[in-house]
């Protein structure tokens, strides 16, 4: 990564940096075409401290998605239903099962649906 510039405005702080698409780098994705579509934009978390060192951020982190290539302006197909207060919706999650870097494993497991689903407020 290559600061590029930034500053403060207000209670904001903001920067623009570069890097290269692979920088082969274990700790870094590939930024690849997500022009759509089918393709979705990409995952991007951002984290910060609070102070001149660096150290563990805690709770001081977001996440979203960012389109890189393409119209940034096409939204969430889906976008209607995740709006649609009627609509029941589950998060159902396999818990704290670690994936193999390697390997395709096949994890098994099930879930008591009728307890997941809620309304949104």
């Amino acid at each position: 990564w290559t600061l590029v510039s930034g500053g403060v405005e207000g209670s904001k702080v903001y920067f623009e940096a570069t890097r290269k698409l692979d920088t082969t780098d274990t700790q870094d994705w590939p930024i690849v075409s997500d022009s759509p579509p089918p393709k979705i934009p990409h995952r991007v978390i951002g984290a910060w401290g609070s102070d001149s060192s660096i150290s563990f951020h805690g709770e001081n982190r977001v996440l979203g998605t960012l389109r890189f290539y393409g119209d940034s302006s096409i939204v969430d197909p889906f976008e209607a239903v995740k709006a649609d207060s009627s609509l029941l919706r589950a998060d159902i999650h396999a818990g704290n099962y670690n994936l193999r870097a390697r390997r395709t494993i096949y994890y098994n497991t099930c879930a008591d649906f009728a307890a997941k689903f809620v309304r949104d407020p």
